[in-house]
């Protein structure tokens, strides 16, 4: 019983101190995925507007 009761203790230190480690690596890729996506979704907007302005630029002279 003794021995059971400390395999459960192990277990429970793998469910405490390893699943967790595991899970942030988890999120802090999405993080960085999402983080590195913004600045090309942004950068791409950028340019359709000044692609516009060009265009208006050119048509005003």
């Amino acid at each position: 019983m003794h021995g059971h009761g400390r395999g459960r203790g192990e277990h429970n230190e793998y469910l405490y101190y390893e699943v967790p480690a595991a899970v942030l690596e988890q999120s802090d890729e999405l993080q960085q995925q999402e983080n590195a996506a913004v600045p090309e979704q942004l950068d791409e907007q950028q340019q359709q507007e000044n692609q516009e302005e060009i265009q208006h630029q050119r048509v005003q002279s």
